[in-house]
């Protein structure tokens, strides 16, 4: 008994292995008898259960021809009691199973229990005999290590070919995710060949939304999983497997919808795969590019914009996204952000819009590649700008604007700043004093960035439409006007000059014009 730690009962004498022996069966069937009583109240079936412990100690592997009964009447039946008590002691007994009973014999009774046509059905049947199955596999390896080799490749295949990983019950993937953990830890040493698939299931384990509560577990055996067969952690496991699970999704990730458990795989194999995202960033993007079309479900598109976003924030792809930049603008951020008749994507456009000014703030695109694609840009950011019934959206586009105007302004054309100009003007009527003030703060960068000389009529009608908000009723919206007209006239000064006084005789308060013409005096003195 120096293999395991009992709590009670150490090293019972030889005489008291002898009696118990003897009286195996019949001791047996009376546990059953008091455990099947319903009316039993509960400390006495925790006796029953340490009861039952303390017999298997005393007969060890004699215990085999009752293992069936054991399992079906009383494990199955208590491990997930609600009473603590009840659910740890059972528990303890199925150990004590995978210590003394042949891996030859328990685990393929067991499969047949797990794939049983009827009872798999029952949710609640699943998570009690899986939890059974992880508890047995805690000590399979002290007395048969031997054995446990030929049934890992069964054990894998239950748990593929079922639908416990699909399943929508949080408690019966916890249970799997116990079975995958005890079968990684019992194992040792694990031989490439399953380490593909044990991986795949940590992985889908790991990625399901219902598995949060347990995520630094499943990291923590990705780690085990990844010493045992050669590596240095979770990470390195994941830079070896990415190739293969790219290559597997690319068979079908044009057909991901947002149930599709390959789409939550992907999000965390992107995410934990560091450098070794860059060999294979080509295709990560065009399964990314797919997965934001129009006709996909919201939900499985803003995911992918998310996974867009966490990759523009990572140092070490840089370079690469530096020279996949066009490619992550034409093909996803873009057409995202294009508006469609009757699609609920405002979410969805302002992610993408998000996206492009995390590009510029990070330097991942280079003004030329970015000019390439202004036009494009400017086009889609007209129906945000426009957009009445989304005041956020309408906000990152301005703030957009602004990043294009300050990143792109050495390679503009004259053209560019027409462009520009009118979508200004409009969000300076804006129905949100927020959208007015950030407006006012971009048509400061268009002034201090626009040609001289520029457009003469443009520029009047231009700053003729900015003075008309001098003097708005918001004192905060009032100075940010100030500070886009003292910006106009840093060129043209004479012709704003002339604009200036034609406005203080259309001013019920004239002073305000006059302050601001000796502000702009005394700025370019």
């Amino acid at each position: 008994m120096s293999l395991i730690r009992t709590d009670f009962l150490d090293n019972p004498g030889e005489g008291t292995r002898y009696i118990v022996c003897k009286y195996t069966t019949e001791l047996v069937d009376s546990i059953f008898k008091d455990l099947n009583e319903f009316a039993l109240k509960t400390h006495l079936k925790e006796k029953s259960l340490c009861q039952l412990y303390s017999l298997i100690v005393c007969v060890e592997g004699a215990i085999k021809p009752h293992t069936e009964k054991i399992l079906k009447n009383i494990i199955y039946k208590l491990i997930l009691d609600e009473e603590q008590e009840i659910s740890r002691r059972t528990y303890k007994v199925a150990e004590l199973l995978g210590l003394y009973v042949d891996t030859d014999f328990i685990l393929p009774m067991m499969i047949a229990h797990l794939t049983d046509t009827e009872s798999k059905s029952v949710p609640r049947f699943v998570s009690s005999c899986l939890t059974a199955f992880s508890a047995v596999m805690t000590n399979t390896t002290v007395r048969f290590a031997s054995q446990m080799e030929g049934f890992m490749e069964n054990i894998i295949k239950l748990v593929v070919s079922s639908d416990f990983l699909n399943s929508e019950n949080q408690d019966v993937l916890e249970r799997t995710f116990r079975v995958t953990a005890n079968l990684i830890h019992a194992a040792g040493h694990i031989n490439k060949a399953h380490q593909h698939a044990l991986f795949k299931i940590l992985l889908q384990l790991g990625s399901s939304p219902q598995m949060a509560a347990l995520k630094s577990q499943v990291d923590q055996t990705m780690d085990v999983l990844a010493r045992s067969v050669g590596l240095g952690d979770g990470s390195d496991l994941f830079s070896v497997e990415l190739t293969y699970l790219i290559d597997e999704m690319k068979e079908n990730y044009e057909k991901w919808n947002k149930h599709s458990s390959e789409r939550f795989i992907f999000d965390l194999l992107v995410r934990r795969s560091q450098n070794a995202l860059i060999e294979r960033f080509e295709d990560i993007l065009f399964i990314i590019a797919a997965n934001v079309e129009p006709e996909k479900e919201v939900e499985l598109r803003m995911d992918m914009l998310a996974l867009i976003e966490f990759l523009l924030g990572q140092e070490i792809l840089a370079e690469t996204i530096f020279f996949y930049a066009e490619i992550i603008l034409k093909m996803i951020l873009i057409p995202s952000t294009v508006w469609k008749v009757g699609s609920p994507n405002v979410k969805i456009r302002k992610a993408s819009v998000i996206c492009m000014i995390r590009m510029i703030d990070n330097k991942l695109v280079s003004p030329e590649k970015l000019n390439n694609s202004f036009k494009a840009i400017l086009g889609v950011l007209k129906n945000c700008i426009d957009d009445d019934w989304a005041n956020d959206l309408r906000f990152t586009s301005v703030i957009m604007i602004r990043k294009l105007i300050q990143y792109l302004s050495p390679v503009f054309t004259d053209e560019d700043y027409k462009e520009i100009y009118p979508e200004l003007l409009k969000r300076l009527d804006d129905s949100q004093d927020g959208i007015r003030i950030a407006t006012a703060e971009t048509f400061q960068v268009f002034f201090r960035a626009l040609p001289d000389p520029w457009s003469s009529s443009l520029y009047e009608y231009t700053v003729k439409n900015i003075f008309i908000h001098l003097d708005d009723s918001n004192p905060e919206i009032q100075k940010a006007i100030r500070e886009v007209l003292v910006a106009a006239a840093r060129i043209q000064r004479d012709k704003f000059y002339e604009i200036a006084e034609e406005q203080v005789h259309k001013f019920q308060h004239p002073s305000q014009v006059k302050a601001l013409i000796e502000q702009v005096q005394a700025t370019y003195k």
